[in-house]
C-alpha cells in the first residue's frame, strides 16, 4: 500500500485545492467633457464610413476622432428638438426630430432640409431604419410608423389597432437587408412594409435582436437569449447573474436588451434595469462592469464599431469606450493587486501561468482557475519559470514550503506539477539537470528533479548576480546573466564569460533561430556567432528585449514597447501591443502550440488563435481632409481640385484620421509631385507652393509598417510674374556658377599654401585638442554621481545599483575612447545610447528620445571627432526640457549631404535658446559646448576640413513652435 500513498497525496491536493472562475479582462476608456463631449446623455452611436464616431446627445450632435470630440454647428436647430440620428451616406445624416419626422443633414453645407415624404407630425422616433422603399420609425415600447418611401404614405399598424398591448420593443435590419421588428408576442419580418410574425419565438416578448458573424439570428426575450438558424432555435440561454439585481421586478424577469454579437463568439448585452454590460462567452455569463469596476449607470444604447470594439451610451456618465479584440485576455490578481506573469505554458483547453505570486492553472474553456502552488500572504511567493520534461512541468519556485506537486485536467489530459527550489530550472537528460540556486550565485548539476546536487558548475563570486536563462548545445550549455553571457564546456569542466561590447549587457534569454545563437537583452539583441549588435529592427528601436522565440518562419521579439514579429532577417512583419488589445506593453514571455498563441505581460495573459494574428490588418483608412487653409482663408474637403492665387504660397491641411485604441500613437507622412516623402506625427501641415499643377498625397499609419491608401489633393496654383521669366534666372544663376566656380578654385590654391604654414603647428593644437576631451568625462562624471547620490538619499536601492551598472558600463567606453582624437560612429552611438538611457531614467521619463540614421551610412567607417555630440544633448535635456511642463522630445539625426559632408542634428521641443539665456546665471556659458567649438576649429586647422555648429532657437523661424535646432555640419 505504501507505493498508492504520493499518488493519493497528490489527488487530495488535487481535490483541495482552489478552484474560481476567471474574469476576461479588456483595456477601455471613459469619454466625457474632458474630452470635449459637454454633454454626459447619449441617445445613440454610430460609426460613418470614414472611421469617426457620432453621437448623439441632447444638446447635439459630436464627432470622434480618437482624441478629441467636436460638436456639429446645425443652424437653426430648436433646442431638445433632436431625437436620434442616422448616418444616410458619407455627406448626409437623417436627424430625427421631435414633432417634425426626419430631416437630411449635409455635413459639407451645414445645412438641414426637411423631406416631405418623411415630415411626420408627432414624431418622437427614437430608432430609425431605412431601406430603399420603406422608413421604419420606432418609438420604443410605444409605436412603430412605417413609410412608404414611393407614395409618402403612412402604413397603419394594424397589429396595435387589434392589440393595444402588443408593443414594439426593437427593430433590426438584417445582413440581407431586411427588417426584422421585435414585439410582445414574437418576431415580424416587416421587410416589404407589412408585419408578418415568424413561427420562432412565438408568443415571446422580443426586447432586441442582432446578428452573429455567420448570420444567425441572436434575440434577447425577457430572460432568455436565443439562437437563431433558418427560423429554428439552435440554442438557448438563460443567463446567471453572479451579482444581485437591486431593482425588483414583479414577474422576476430581466428583460435582455441592447443586444450584439461579435465575430469573436462574444455577445454584449444588458438586462433590466440596463445598469451594467454583460458578456457571454463560453456559455458564461460576466458582468463587465464589475470586471473593469465601472459604477453601474443607465446604458441608453451599446454600438459595436468595424474593428469590433464595443460603445457605450449612457444616460448621464457620458460614454465608455471598450477595447474588443481578438485576444482573450485574462487578469491574475491576489489581495486585490494584479500578478506579474512570468512565464506561460498552453495545451489544448489548459493554459498555466507562472505568477509573482504563485502558479496557476486555467481552464480556457470554462474561466475556472486553479491554485497549483499558493500564493504567500506575507511574501511575494515567485515562479520564475515551467519546464515540461518527460510528461511532468517542474515549476522554479523559492519557498521551501508546500512541496508537494499537483495536479489538473483539461479535456483530453491530467498534467503532474512538481516544484523546483531554483532560480531557474534547465532539465539537460533524464537524470540531471542544471538549477541556478535561489541564496548564491551558483550553478549546479542535479538529478532530474532537483532534490540531490551532483556537482558545481559554476560559482560566482558576486552573489548578486541573476541567472536568467540557460541553453545546451552539444556540450555547451550557455547562460545568461545580469552580467553577461557565461559559457561552461561539459567536456572540458571550464566555463569563461564572452566579454564583448555587444554582449556586455543583462542578458535576458538565449536562443538558437536558424542556426545563429541569440542573446535577449536590454539594448536589443546580439548575434553571438556573428559579434553583431541588433538595436533596431526596420523603424523600431528595440526597448529591453525580454524573449526571442520562432514559430514557422517568424522570430517573435517580446520587449517593453510589445511584439515585433519578424520574418527570419529580423524585418518587421506585424507589431502587437496594448493598441493591439494585450493588457500590457511589457511583454515576458510568448508560447505557442498548433492554433494558439499565449502572451505573458505585467497584468496578465493574452491568447488568440494565429488565424486571427495572421488576418489582423492593422492598415488604417485613408486619412479624410478636413480642412485647407492660405492667407486666412478656410476651405472645406470634398472638392476634387483646389484652386489658388499667385499671392497664396503657404498652405495649411489638416485631416482625420481615426485611432481609437490607446495608446492612439500615429505616424502621418506626406509628399508632393511624387518627391520623397516627408513624416510627421500630427493631422496636420504645411507646404509652399509654386506656380503650375501640383499632387499632393497624404498617408497614415498606425504601426510604422502597413501605410493606408494615399489621400489626394490636386491643387492648381497661378504663377508669378518672376516665375514665368524662368529663362532669366537661369541665366543669372549660370553667371553665379561660373564666378563661384573660379572662385573655388582660387580659395584652393591659397589653401594648399596655408597648409604648409600650419604643418608646424599642428603637433601643438592636437595636444591642446586630447586635453579639452579630457575636460568634458569630469563633466558627466559629476552629473552622474549626483544621480546615484539621489537614488541613495531617497532609499531607492535597487535602483541606485542598476543605476550605478549601466553608468559603469558608459563610464568604461568613455575612458577606453578619452585619448582618440577620433571616434567610429559606431562606437559614438552605443556610448550616446547608454547616456541618454541613463539621462532618461534619471529624469523619470520626463522625455523621449529618436535616433535617426540615414540608411546608406555606414556606422563603423565613418569617424567623427570624439566627444562632440553629449554636451549638446545634456544641454538640451537639462536647459530646454527640464524647465517646460509637458513631456519632452529629442530627436537626433545622422545623414550624409552630397558625397563630402555629414550632418548631425539634434532637435528638442523644450523651452528654446532665448527663455533657456533668461532663466541662466548672468554671464553663464557652457564650458562642454565652448570646448566643442574649440575642438571644431582646430579639427579644421588640422585636416583643412569645414568642421562647425550652429544653433537655432526654433521660435524664430516658427512663432509657434519652441525649442532649439542644434547642426553640426562635418566635411569628410
Amino acid at each position: 500500500m505504501d507505493f498508492i500513498r504520493p499518488y493519493l497525496i497528490v489527488l487530495l491536493f488535487a481535490l483541495s485545492a482552489n478552484l474560481y472562475s476567471q474574469t476576461p479582462s479588456f483595456n477601455f476608456q471613459k469619454l466625457g467633457s474632458e474630452d470635449g463631449l459637454n454633454n454626459a446623455n447619449i441617445f445613440n452611436i454610430e460609426q460613418h464610413q470614414n472611421g469617426l464616431m457620432y453621437f448623439t446627445t441632447q444638446n447635439g450632435i459630436y464627432y470622434y476622432d480618437g482624441y478629441s470630440f467636436n460638436k456639429l454647428d446645425i443652424d437653426s436647430l430648436k433646442s431638445n428638438a433632436l431625437i436620434n440620428v442616422s448616418i444616410k451616406n458619407n455627406d448626409e445624416l437623417y436627424l430625427s426630430l421631435r414633432e417634425d419626422g426626419l430631416a437630411n443633414f449635409n455635413l459639407k453645407t451645414k445645412e438641414f432640409t426637411f423631406d416631405p415624404k418623411l415630415r411626420i407630425k408627432e414624431n418622437n422616433a427614437d430608432n430609425i431604419v431605412l431601406t430603399d422603399d420603406y422608413a421604419y420609425l420606432l418609438t420604443s415600447e410605444i409605436k412603430i410608423v412605417i413609410v412608404d418611401l414611393k407614395n409618402g404614405k403612412i402604413i397603419p399598424d394594424d397589429l396595435k389597432k387589434k392589440d393595444i398591448m402588443n408593443r414594439p420593443f426593437c427593430i433590426y435590419k438584417t445582413k440581407n437587408g431586411g427588417v426584422l421588428i421585435g414585439r410582445s408576442d414574437g418576431i415580424y419580418d416587416a421587410t416589404n412594409g407589412k408585419q408578418i410574425r415568424l413561427e420562432v419565438l412565438k408568443n415571446n416578448t422580443i426586447h432586441s435582436i442582432t446578428q452573429t458573424k455567420e448570420g444567425k439570428l441572436v434575440v434577447g426575450t425577457s430572460s432568455k437569449i436565443f439562437i437563431i438558424q433558418n427560423n429554428k432555435i439552435e440554442s438557448e440561454i438563460k443567463p446567471v447573474y453572479e451579482t444581485k439585481n437591486n431593482t425588483f421586478q414583479l414577474s422576476g424577469e430581466r428583460p435582455i436588451g441592447n443586444i450584439i454579437a461579435d465575430e469573436y463568439g462574444r455577445i454584449w448585452f444588458t438586462s433590466y434595469p440596463h445598469e451594467n454590460l454583460y458578456l457571454l462567452e463560453n456559455n458564461r455569463v460576466y458582468d463587465v462592469f464589475e470586471a473593469l469596476d465601472i459604477q453601474p449607470a443607465l446604458i441608453n444604447c451599446i454600438y459595436k464599431d468595424e474593428n469590433q470594439n464595443i460603445w457605450i451610451g449612457t444616460y448621464n456618465d457620458g460614454v465608455y469606450y471598450i477595447h474588443n479584440p481578438f485576444f482573450n485576455s485574462l487578469s491574475f490578481s491576489f489581495n486585490n493587486k494584479n500578478l506579474n506573469i512570468h512565464q506561460v505554458f498552453l495545451s489544448n483547453n489548459l493554459l498555466v501561468a507562472a505568477t509573482s505570486n504563485g502558479l496557476y492553472g486555467l481552464n480556457l474553456s470554462d474561466g475556472k482557475t486553479k491554485i497549483l502552488s499558493k500564493p504567500d500572504e506575507i511574501f511575494l511567493e515567485p515562479v520564475s519559470s515551467i519546464t515540461e520534461f518527460d510528461g511532468i512541468f517542474y515549476y522554479a519556485k523559492r519557498n521551501q514550503m508546500n512541496m508537494i506537486q499537483s495536479m489538473i485536467f483539461d479535456s483530453k489530459n491530467n498534467y503532474i506539477f512538481k516544484p523546483v527550489i531554483a532560480r531557474q530550472y534547465y532539465p539537460i537528460n533524464k537524470d540531471e539537470s542544471v538549477v541556478a540556486d535561489w541564496d548564491n550565485a551558483n550553478i549546479l548539476l542535479c538529478n532530474l528533479d532537483a532534490t540531490k546536487t551532483l556537482d558545481t558548475l559554476i560559482s560566482f563570486p558576486d552573489y548578486r548576480i541573476s541567472i536568467n536563462a540557460f541553453l545546451k548545445k552539444d556540450n555547451l550549455l550557455y547562460i545568461g546573466t545580469s552580467n553577461g553571457l557565461y559559457v561552461y564546456d561539459f567536456k572540458s569542466k571550464r566555463n569563461k564569460n564572452l566579454v564583448r561590447n555587444e554582449l556586455n549587457f543583462n542578458i535576458n534569454d538565449v536562443a538558437i533561430i536558424n542556426n545563429k545563437l541569440y542573446a535577449a537583452h536590454e539594448a536589443g539583441i546580439t548575434d553571438v556567432y556573428d559579434g553583431k549588435l541588433i538595436q533596431q529592427v526596420g523603424k523600431f528601436r528595440l526597448n529591453t528585449v525580454k524573449k526571442i522565440k520562432q514559430y514557422n518562419d517568424q522570430i517573435w521579439l517580446a520587449t517593453l514597447d510589445g511584439i515585433y514579429v519578424c520574418d527570419k532577417n529580423l524585418v518587421p512583419l506585424k507589431t502587437l501591443n496594448k493598441s493591439n488589445g494585450l493588457l500590457s506593453n511589457s511583454i515576458n514571455d510568448i508560447t505557442f502550440n498548433d492554433q494558439t498563441v499565449s502572451i505573458a505581460t505585467a497584468r496578465g495573459v493574452s491568447t488568440a488563435e494565429f488565424k486571427d494574428i495572421i488576418r489582423f490588418n492593422s492598415t488604417l483608412k485613408p486619412v479624410t481632409l478636413n480642412t485647407i487653409s492660405s492667407n486666412g482663408s478656410v476651405y472645406g474637403a470634398g472638392k476634387s481640385e483646389y484652386k489658388f492665387t499667385a499671392s497664396q504660397e503657404n498652405i495649411s491641411i489638416n485631416f482625420f484620421s481615426p485611432l481609437f485604441n490607446k495608446p492612439n500613437k500615429q505616424f502621418f507622412k506626406w509628399r508632393i509631385d511624387g518627391s520623397d516623402w516627408k513624416y510627421f506625427n500630427n493631422p496636420t501641415f504645411d507646404v509652399t507652393l509654386t506656380g503650375g499643377s501640383h499632387l499632393i498625397e497624404i498617408s497614415a499609419s498606425a504601426d510604422n509598417i502597413s501605410w493606408s491608401e494615399n489621400t489626394l489633393v490636386h491643387i492648381e496654383k497661378e504663377q508669378k510674374l518672376t516665375e514665368k521669366q524662368s529663362i532669366y534666372w537661369l541665366i543669372t544663376l549660370g553667371s553665379l556658377s561660373l564666378i563661384l566656380l573660379i572662385s573655388f578654385v582660387w580659395i584652393r590654391r591659397v589653401k594648399i599654401k596655408a597648409r604648409k604654414r600650419l604643418k608646424d603647428e599642428q603637433q601643438v593644437n592636437l595636444l591642446k585638442h586630447q586635453a579639452m576631451n579630457s575636460l568634458l568625462s569630469p563633466h558627466f562624471i559629476f552629473n552622474s554621481l549626483t544621480s546615484i547620490q539621489n537614488y541613495i538619499n531617497t532609499n531607492k536601492g535597487l535602483q541606485a545599483s542598476e543605476y550605478l551598472a549601466k553608468f559603469s558600463r558608459l563610464i568604461r567606453m568613455i575612458i577606453e575612447k578619452a585619448a582618440q582624437s577620433d571616434i567610429s560612429l559606431h562606437d559614438e552611438l552605443s556610448r550616446l545610447t547608454y547616456y541618454l538611457e541613463l539621462e532618461k531614467e534619471r529624469f523619470k521619463n520626463k522625455f523621449d528620445y529618436v535616433i535617426n540614421i540615414d540608411d546608406n551610412i555606414k556606422t563603423h567607417e565613418i569617424q567623427i571627432p570624439n566627444m562632440i555630440i553629449q554636451p549638446f544633448v545634456e544641454n538640451c535635456i537639462i536647459h530646454g526640457i527640464l524647465p517646460k511642463q509637458e513631456h519632452g522630445e529629442l530627436i537626433i539625426s545622422f545623414k550624409t549631404k552630397g558625397n563630402r559632408k555629414f550632418l548631425i542634428t539634434i532637435e528638442d521641443n523644450g523651452i528654446g535658446l532665448i527663455k533657456a539665456s533668461e532663466h541662466a546665471k548672468t554671464g553663464h556659458k557652457s564650458l562642454g559646448t565652448s570646448t566643442i567649438n574649440n575642438i571644431l576649429e582646430i579639427n579644421s586647422k588640422l585636416s583643412g576640413k569645414k568642421q562647425k555648429v550652429t544653433m537655432i532657437d526654433k521660435s524664430t523661424l516658427d512663432e509657434n513652435t519652441n525649442g532649439t535646432l542644434i547642426t553640426i555640419e562635418l566635411e569628410l
